[in-house]
């Protein structure tokens, strides 16, 4: 019986870890959508300020 337990809480580190894992690549592509999304709006504002400009 203990080593069930110890199987069992062994089982449920592993999966405890592999979804540590799939959330830190969630997060990671979260803050590179937003960087990308960031920079996007710099380099449309940097346009309407050319725009300006050029008027």
């Amino acid at each position: 019986m203990v080593v069930f337990l110890s199987d069992k809480r062994q089982e449920l580190f592993n999966q405890l870890k592999e979804t540590e894992l799939i959330i830190l690549a969630i997060n990671e592509k979260l803050l590179q959508k937003f960087a990308l999304k960031k920079w996007l709006e710099s380099l449309i504002e940097l346009k309407n300020l050319a725009d300006l400009t050029d008027e």
